[in-house]
């Protein structure tokens, strides 16, 4: 069926564009999150998102090739970076495990 091939298209490029603009470090993480960026852009947001899809951190972004955030003060578990900047919006998932 064409439509489920072009379904499993959009996936694949989906999770190729999730992961290879920006490369989050250390993972996991207990303090602080470290994340370099593989695309050219403006300024823009940072946002983090938890799992359920509650936004937890949010905060302007001056974009450098390498940026630093602060995310001691959320609980162990999966999150998600999101960075929206020259009308695009990248993702990564990362680990908070707390001591």
């Amino acid at each position: 069926d064409m439509g489920c091939y072009e379904e499993s298209q959009l996936v694949s490029i989906t999770q190729n564009y999730f992961n290879k603009d920006i490369k989050v470090f250390p993972n996991p993480t207990a303090d602080l999150l470290n994340f370099k960026t593989y695309f050219n852009g403006t300024d823009g947001t940072v946002k983090i998102y938890s799992t359920d899809g509650k936004l937890v951190m949010s905060d302007e972004l001056i974009l450098h090739k390498e940026n630093q955030i602060d995310v001691s003060s959320l609980e162990t578990g999966i999150y998600f970076l999101e960075i929206v900047a020259a009308k695009k919006v990248f993702r990564a998932r990362f680990v908070v495990n707390q001591p």
